[in-house]
Order: C-alpha cells, then sequence, then structure tokens
C-alpha cells in the first residue's frame, strides 16, 4: 500500500512537469512521514502535542467567544441608542412627546434592532411607550445612575435602562432590542475559529511528527544499528 503511494506521488509529479530535485524532494518528505508514522513513540509525542494544542486553543475559544457575544450586544445596543436619541430630539423639539412618540418610533424604526421602549421622566413617571414592553426595572428607574441590561432567558430580547446622559435628553428610557440573530452569529463565530484552530493544531502536529523523527529517532536508530554492528 505504502509502494503504491510513492508511486502515485512520481506519476503526479510527472504529471505536473515538475523537476526531478522536487520529485526527490516529495518522495523524501513521503519517506519520513511513512518513517514517522511507523515509529509508536513518535506517535504518542505527536498525540499529545495535538491534545495539548487543543486544550490550550478550546481555552482561548471560550474566551474569544464571551468577548465576542458581549461586543454583539454593545454594537446592536449603540445602534439603538442612536435611534431613540433621534425619536427623542424630534418629539422633544415639537413638544409632541405624549402624542406623536409612536408615530415617529413606527417610522424611525423600520429594519432596527430597537422593538420596543418605554418613556420616563427624572422623577420615574412613565410618559409614553410603544411596541414591545420592556421588563421592569422599578428600583432601577428610582435611581437611575448607569445603563442596566437584563438579557430575555431565549436570548432574542435585550432590556436595557438608559439613564439621562446616554440617551442625552431629560428623559429616562427602557428600551427593548432584538437581539435574536446574535446566537447565529456566535455559531458560525466558533465554527471559523474551530476549523482554524484544527487545521493549526494538524498542521503543528505533523511538523513536530517530521521533526522528532528526522532530527532524533533516526539518528538514534542509525547509531543503535552501528553499536551492533
Amino acid at each position: 500500500m505504502l509502494r503504491d503511494k510513492g508511486i502515485v506521488v512520481k506519476l503526479f509529479a510527472r504529471m505536473m512537469d515538475t523537476s526531478p530535485k522536487k520529485i526527490l524532494f516529495i518522495n523524501d518528505v513521503w519517506d519520513h512521514l511513512r518513517s514517522a508514522f511507523g515509529c509508536r513513540l513518535c506517535k504518542r509525542i505527536t498525540v499529545a502535542v495535538f491534545f495539548s494544542i487543543l486544550v490550550i486553543e478550546g481555552g482561548i475559544l471560550f474566551f474569544s467567544v464571551k468577548n465576542y457575544e458581549r461586543d454583539r450586544l454593545l454594537e446592536v445596543e449603540r445602534e439603538a441608542v442612536v435611534v431613540m436619541r433621534s425619536i427623542l430630539r424630534s418629539v422633544d423639539s415639537k413638544g409632541t412627546l405624549d402624542t406623536q412618540f409612536s408615530d415617529i418610533f413606527k417610522s424611525l424604526r423600520d429594519g432596527s434592532v430597537l422593538v420596543g421602549a418605554r418613556i420616563f421622566d427624572q422623577t420615574g413617571k412613565e410618559l409614553t411607550r410603544f411596541g414591545e414592553s420592556p421588563g421592569l426595572f422599578d428600583k432601577a428607574i428610582e435611581n437611575p445612575s448607569q445603563s442596566i441590561r437584563r438579557r430575555s432567558n431565549d436570548n432574542t430580547r435585550l432590556d436595557v435602562l438608559w439613564p439621562t446622559q446616554r440617551v442625552q435628553t431629560p428623559y429616562l428610557v427602557l428600551s427593548r432590542i432584538d437581539t435574536s440573530e446574535i446566537d447565529a452569529q456566535i455559531v458560525a463565530f466558533v465554527w471559523r475559529i474551530a476549523g482554524l484552530v484544527l487545521l493549526i493544531s494538524v498542521f503543528v502536529t505533523f511538523v513536530t511528527m517530521l521533526v522528532l523523527n528526522r532530527m532524533v529517532f533516526t539518528p538514534l536508530i542509525s547509531l543503535g544499528v552501528r553499536l551492533r554492528a
């Protein structure tokens, strides 16, 4: 079987019209691979190297996924903040928060991640609302010093309380943001990174096997043969 593979390599080299030096190089690499796969110690060491790389990269991937999810949530929140600022500035300049908020919101939210909101004054009194009703943050509204976030159990919605300084208006905003696409994006991200990690692990494993066999075990075997002779 191995001899047949060597013949296939030679035929492929001839078909590609490669030089004899390249053919010899390919044969040399194939011989070292064949020798390395026949060495039990080489295989044990390289398998250990392979799984060590996977463990390390797996830990890195875990934290990378967390960072990616956080960045995506912050990104959609920033998009929602921009939409809400535009709405509040528009209705506030006209003094029509109570009457036209819903109509303006409809026109601005098409294709937006912002799917619902409740507007409060600085005392915590609700002024108006639209769309999906966000979850309650009653205690937070009494002391709105910073943004507060809470994601739904199915990860499709993110409720955020924005203080006045975040929306740059004299209102507190309790918003509901659509995050239904983020889970699919995370899965795609994991598959991309996992494929890259696997490719790197396999490459490093083969290189390690070749180096060990050529620079360590082959000379040792040759030395043992000479000593026995």
